[in-house]
């Protein structure tokens, strides 16, 4: 049985989120799987634990190829439960630095967390082949040692879509640090022995066809995430701050080019160095004759550019970036992407976990990945020409792209990239203007395109027409700029979709992402933009407008899952806020009308009483006609019967409001009758008050009437 760590402090903020991962598995493994790992990790998909969590959008499943797992694909696995509030209790150890505490957990055995998980595992079964993780963690590692259970680190692999071909990590030493790259290469060189050719192999594991440009100029800084494990644990005590210090000593004449990771929660302020603004990593490495990093992809692919690289941490290519030699560098780097990298639709099969397990030889390996890779290889792995087959791979890739650009022309060009605007004079507006893009950067599936408006140009409304392409177009980002010329640096902009105005055909938007679906017409979005050029930015002085756009393209196919997707959450989200907004409108009503009637005085309350008594009928007869409704309705969806049972819980649901309704009804009556027996007692008190009165008073009249006989007769 294959088994599976996952962090159980990935929903607590302290290492990479695996929920994707988990999904991953039971998507891509088809047979039962042991998992430790944090209840987390098994909340329902529709929990509000999960609420709003990208694993559980459509187009990451896509993107990744995984499900969303339901209670029977979940009853076939075994679980064992790790406490994720451990980590809390051992936070004063390390100075309550959360950080700190990753660090031990990535490179020390910790007693306590060995020990939870010696347990987790003891109520496992016997059978556990092997544990993949997705972190280092010698705690893991020393008890599945004493098992003798081998760990198999995986990882997202350096080279991804839509730029290269897809790979990944498998490691049984670590991954991010303490790889057994360099090792395995000692063990047996001599698989690689051949003359290897640089450009060669990136055209090999590349996915669009490269232009070779002159060297740069620049020394170029990569930065990694702040709290990623290649700077906490297998930096070699660098971080950001120190790799660019040490950069601005290398190159004192000149500032170095800093490009930030996405995933970054910082930024390089302007002035210290120059901030990289490139659409992509490629035309970022353009500009530089020498790239630094710590532990990035980006050193990998500088590499294959032929470009110098220094990698300050422990990278698993760092045995390649340490070769002076480029006949040995070559071989090396022919080995790391062939031999020590695994295509992506190998790592998560179950099949290639155990060709693993079995210590297959260097050549083997090989093979098995130019398979993974689409090449068809004779299966006498010794007869494998690993050099003509990385050829071939470079081929095949030229070919397709060449067989794209055939289709391409005969069905005419489709890079029809338009900006329509309307221009502000001093007597109103021009006439509709068009410019076509000063600069297009195509990004294997995406394209990025900037536009520079004529000098003085600040336009209300923009519409950018893309090529016409069938499925879904997606614009991903959009930024701005004013400037002298068409290298001005640009700002985001985080309110894209609701600048959107019109667009071509039925749009969506996913954050700031905006989609539409086409069936091959006209491609356009329409957007106001008249409060960018009252920005000090622009009121400051003569110059250009500048606008880019950031759109990517899926097939039909995806279009259409991922469209269905957001109409069904659509509808049902439509569902529950009209479902609760009638609820609670008719619940205002009842209290409002009660509340105006408790307001009587005590002269009303048997109207009031009569008022209530036919309220509370009301609600019986519309009580009586929803569960008629509701049985007519079961009887006319019986063949839905998921639909069935989500309209049932739903009335369920409103039945049980209704009747606190009624209960609220009946309690005010009891409050009624209440007053009424008080107000009822409190007459009779009165009553009893006149009757007195007038007893007295007649009494008081008799003795009057007496006194004035007696006084008469006296007289």
């Amino acid at each position: 049985m294959i088994a599976a760590f996952l962090s159980p402090y990935a929903f607590r903020g302290v290492s990479a989120p695996y929920l994707w991962v988990f999904y991953k598995l039971l998507s891509s493994i088809d047979e039962p799987m042991a998992f430790l790992l944090s209840a987390d990790y098994l909340e329902p998909c529709d929990s509000a634990a999960l609420k709003g969590r990208m694993e559980l959008r459509q187009h990451r499943q896509i993107e990744h190829g995984y499900g969303l797992p339901d209670a029977a694909t979940l009853e076939r696995h075994r679980f064992s439960l790790l406490d994720p509030e451990l980590m809390m209790r051992l936070l004063p150890r390390f100075g309550g630095n959360p950080l700190a505490f990753f660090k031990a957990f990535l490179s020390e055995d910790i007693p306590e967390i060995r020990q939870a998980l010696e347990t987790a595992l003891s109520s496992l079964p016997d059978d556990i082949e092997v544990i993949l993780s997705w972190s280092n963690c010698p705690s893991l590692s020393a008890v599945a040692a004493a098992r003798g259970i081998p760990v198999a680190h995986l990882e997202v692999g350096p080279l991804r879509e839509p730029q290269y071909r897809p790979t990944a990590y498998f490691d049984f030493s670590g991954v991010n640090g303490n790889t057994e790259a360099a090792r395995r290469y000692e063990t047996d060189p001599s698989v690689w022995m051949q003359e290897f050719d640089v450009p060669e192999l990136r055209r090999a594991f590349s996915s669009m066809e490269y232009k070779e440009r002159g060297p740069g100029n620049r020394l170029g800084v990569v930065l990694q995430v702040e709290d990623d494990s290649n700077l906490i644990s297998f930096s070699n005590g660098f971080d950001n701050a120190s790799l660019i210090a040490k950069a601005l000593l290398e190159s004192s004449t000149e500032l170095p080019l800093i490009r930030s990771h996405p995933g970054s929660r910082f930024q390089v302020r302007q002035g210290v160095a120059e901030h990289d603004s490139s659409a992509t990593v490629l035309d970022f490495l353009t500009q530089c004759k020498k790239v630094v990093c710590v532990n990035s992809s980006v050193g990998l692919e500088a590499l294959m550019l032929g470009l110098e690289v220094d990698v300050e941490g422990d990278a698993s290519y760092g045995f390649v970036v340490r070769e002076k030699d480029p006949q040995q560098r070559a071989r090396k780097l022919a080995y790391f992407l062939l031999g020590y990298l695994v295509p992506y639709s190998l790592v998560f099969s179950a099949d290639y976990i155990r060709f693993r397990l079995g210590k297959p030889a260097e050549a083997e390996i090989a093979a098995m990945h130019l398979r993974g890779h689409g090449l068809e290889q004779d299966t006498d792995s010794a007869k494998v020409d690993i050099r003509e087959a990385l050829r071939h791979m470079a081929r095949l890739r030229i070919e397709s792209a060449r067989v794209d650009a055939g289709a391409e022309e005969a069905g005419g060009s489709r890079d029809e990239w338009l900006l329509c605007y309307r221009a502000r004079a001093d007597d109103g507006y021009t006439d509709d203007l068009h410019i076509r893009p000063s600069s297009l950067v195509r990004d294997g599936a995406a394209s990025v395109v900037r536009f520079v408006l004529p000098s003085g140009s600040r336009p209300e409304v923009v519409r950018i027409s893309a090529p016409a392409l069938a499925g879904c177009n997606t614009l991903r980002a959009m930024r701005w700029g004013w400037g002298g010329d068409a290298r001005a640096e640009l700002l985001p902009l985080f309110d894209t979709h609701l600048r959107l105005i019109s667009a071509s055909c039925a749009h969506f938007h996913d954050g700031e992402a905006v989609s539409l679906l086409n069936d091959g017409g006209e491609v356009y979005f329409e957007f106001s933009v008249d409060d960018l050029w009252s920005s000090g930015t622009a009121r400051a002085g003569p110059g250009h407008g500048i606008l880019e756009f950031s759109l990517s393209h899926q097939s039909m196919g995806s279009a259409i899952a991922l469209e269905l997707y957001r109409i069904k959450e659509g509808i049902l989200g439509q569902g529950r806020q009209v479902g609760e907004a009638s609820m609670r409108d008719e619940l205002h009503r009842d209290i409002d009308e009660l509340s105006s009637r408790l307001q009587h005085r005590s002269s009303e309350i048997a109207l009031t009483r009569a008022e209530l008594l036919e309220s509370i009928h009301d609600q019986s007869v519309r009580l009586n006609d929803l569960s008629a409704l509701v049985e007519k309705m079961g009887r006319s969806f019986e063949p839905l019967a998921e639909v069935q049972a989500n309209q049932a819980d739903r009335l369920a649901d409103m039945a049980a409001r209704i009747d606190g309704g009624v209960a609220l009804l009946l309690e005010a009556q009891g409050l009624l009758k209440k007053e009424l027996g008080d107000q009822a007692e409190a007459l009779g008190r009165a009553n009893a008050s006149i009757d007195e009165m007038k007893r007295v008073s007649e009494m008081t009249w008799r003795q009057k009437y007496l006194a004035k006989r007696t006084k008469g007769r006296q007289a």
